[in-house]
């Protein structure tokens, strides 16, 4: 019998919210946090991390209009480059309070009349 998969809110939050500050020390100016793609070797960390951005949601057939979720949003690198390239709306979700904020005020400054939404919920919230 499988086990009831029961979130982990506190765990998560607490890793995530130690400090920006610190996640800043070690991650891209985009501050995404997963491997990155080098295409070619004189890639900078912040250029590998784009690609890796542009090859996903290049696989994705992404029309105008249409809305991306992306559960586990992190500070929204893959959210802005969405709405940036492919003109298209977006919701992302957090269990983090200082990525949800930071995604907020990036949304803020975005030019775009696309819709963009940050929730601070998790998968199993989402309706």
């Amino acid at each position: 019998m499988a086990a009831k998969l029961t979130p982990h809110f506190d765990d998560v939050q607490a890793h995530y919210d130690i400090s920006d500050d610190f996640f800043r020390l070690f991650l891209d100016p985009s501050q995404t946090y997963s491997c990155a793609y080098f295409e070619r070797e004189d890639m900078t960390l912040e250029e590998a991390q784009v690609a890796k951005i542009d090859l996903a949601l290049g696989k994705l057939g992404l029309q105008p209009g249409m809305t991306l979720l992306d559960v586990g949003c992190g500070w929204g690198a893959t959210l802005r480059r969405a709405i940036e390239k492919y003109d298209v709306n977006v919701i992302g979700l957090t269990l983090s309070k200082n990525q949800a904020a930071h995604v907020q005020t990036s949304f803020d400054q975005l030019e775009s009349a696309r819709s963009r939404k940050v929730l601070l919920k998790g998968w199993e919230q989402f309706d």
